[in-house]
């Protein structure tokens, strides 16, 4: 599968892979030089009937040990994976793929390669408990997360769960120069149709 890599800052890069973007946190201000993917396996077979939802994958992969996360068989195609960065450093991650489409990601980093930091969501079907998923609009969420942006890179667009401070939305600006140029800052002067196109957990 093709793969591409952007830098977009010191800080952060995008891996695409297929039709995901992955927003990575590169930490240390280090620039990284190459993201590799490497000892890929397949370990369970895939289930599109598998139902879980946002605040399960909080509770039950963040911060737990990655080697240990074997869980949801029969519902998704786990990869085992090893990111390489600059000066030799890498971390690892865990893909979960249904249908063929990625599905959400765990990660560690390179500080603690052995726990989950990160898990990433792309998948619609995954949802909190009170239904904001992937696809939700600003509308649908605006009175459930908070309203100042959370810092990110420029041409990046996100909102932090208001209840849960460990839930980020990432929302889908393209089409919208405004927002990818940083003018808008202030919520209720902002598109309320730009939609959520990621999940972050950390």
């Amino acid at each position: 599968m093709k793969k591409t890599i952007k830098m977009i800052s010191k800080q952060f890069i995008i891996v695409v892979i297929g039709s995901s973007q992955i927003l990575y946190s590169c930490g240390q201000n280090k620039q990284p030089q190459e993201l590799t993917k490497k000892h890929i396996k397949d370990e369970v077979a895939t289930d599109s009937k598998c139902e879980i939802n946002i605040e399960y994958l909080k509770t039950k992969f963040l911060g737990k040990p990655l080697s240990a996360n074997k869980d949801l068989n029969g519902c998704f195609v786990i990869k085992d994976t090893l990111m390489d960065g600059d000066d030799g450093v890498t971390w690892s991650a865990k893909s979960y793929k249904r249908n063929k489409e990625m599905s959400f990601l765990l990660e560690s980093s390179w500080i603690d390669t052995g726990h989950i930091t990160r898990i990433t969501i792309f998948d619609s079907q995954i949802k909190s408990l009170e239904g904001i998923g992937i696809g939700n609009s600003l509308k649908d969420i605006y009175n459930k997360i908070n309203k100042k942006t959370t810092p990110m890179p420029d041409g990046y667009l996100a909102f932090g769960d208001l209840k849960d401070q460990h839930i980020t939305y990432i929302m889908d600006i393209n089409g919208y120069p405004a927002l990818q140029e940083g003018r808008i800052w202030d919520i209720d002067k902002m598109p309320k149709d730009v939609k959520i196109n990621s999940i972050v957990i950390n």
